[in-house]
């Protein structure tokens, strides 16, 4: 067993303190998704079912302290990670330029999700739907370039977690 393995969910819970202390809540106006970026970087680095299991853990943990809808981040990031696992060899890991481009449509793919719950929590689309996309579009870029340092991050730990299997 290996014992650097508590690397990951101390990962997971630096993010979380971050993206929760950076503006005081998970959802509403805030420019980023740590947590996503975490669960898409666990998925390609680890698999589907790791993927899946990090992305209910976070998406639950996420769900608990959000004011909106319950269920949506359960849901997306479960999908999110099992479904980035699923084509992980695909994908070359060092190509940190896909994968910005990659976080970049998941991120809006997101939020263009959480319209349904908003238009039902507010009654139409009267004057919120520009905003609303204005701050997707910034959404999404901001996870795309924090893409970059987040996966180089993670790379690194995993390649450590790896090298604490080595026996000598």
């Amino acid at each position: 067993m290996n014992k650097r393995l508590w690397a990951w969910p101390l990962v997971a819970l630096v993010f979380l303190l971050l993206q929760s202390t950076s503006f005081g809540t998970f959802s509403g106006s805030v420019w980023f998704d740590l947590p996503l970026l975490f669960v898409y970087s666990v998925a390609m680095l680890r698999g589907a079912k790791t993927g899946g299991l990090c992305g209910l853990a976070l998406g639950l943990i996420q769900d608990i302290f959000t004011v909106d809808v319950f269920g949506f981040h359960l849901l997306t990031r479960t999908l999110i990670g099992f479904g980035c696992g699923s084509i992980k060899e695909i994908v070359y890991r060092t190509n940190y330029h896909y994968h910005a481009l990659f976080i970049f449509c998941l991120s809006l793919a997101v939020r263009v999700l959480f319209i349904v719950p908003q238009y039902f929590l507010a009654g139409s689309f009267a004057g919120w739907l520009p905003c609303y996309g204005e701050t997707a579009l910034v959404y999404a870029l901001t996870n795309a370039v924090l893409a970059f340092p987040v996966g180089w991050l993670m790379v690194r730990v995993d390649r450590w977690i790896a090298a604490g299997d080595l026996s000598y």
